[in-house]
């Protein structure tokens, strides 16, 4: 199912797959400059997997490029939305995702955080993994 959400002031567009679980993922693809989207055929992959298992997973896309920081801030207000939805909340990212998600879940409450081919830092924006 295709929703939209506000994130700093634009409009994003999200894939949810499974919407009746009350445990539900977050996905953030790999570098938008480089095709990365909530189509990304890795992330989507997990999202199916995921909803044949009854978890909820939001496929989202990122708004204007922001070197890393306007896409954590995106992710947060994916993970408000999903909050809405869900009891039990995880994170998911790949590569440029996964710093972003990093970043996000530092600031969030977040039961599970995966990091797929995560990287060491997007521009200035390091990976952070200082977290519980």
């Amino acid at each position: 199912m295709q929703i939209s959400f506000k994130s700093k002031g634009e409009k994003l567009l999200a894939t949810l797959y499974n919407e009746t679980s009350l445990v539900g993922v977050v996905l953030c693809p790999p570098h938008p400059s480089y095709g990365g989207s909530r189509y990304d055929t890795r992330i989507v992959k997990v999202a199916k997997v995921l909803a044949l298992h009854n978890i909820s997973s939001l496929c989202m896309d990122y708004g204007s490029y922001g070197k890393g920081v306007n896409e954590v801030e995106n992710v947060l207000d994916a993970i408000s939305l999903m909050e809405k939805r869900v009891h039990s909340l995880g994170l998911l990212g790949y590569s440029f995702g996964a710093v972003v998600a990093s970043n996000a879940v530092a600031q969030a409450e977040i039961k599970g955080f995966v990091a797929m081919s995560i990287l060491e830092k997007v521009n200035s924006l390091k990976a952070n993994l200082n977290f519980d």
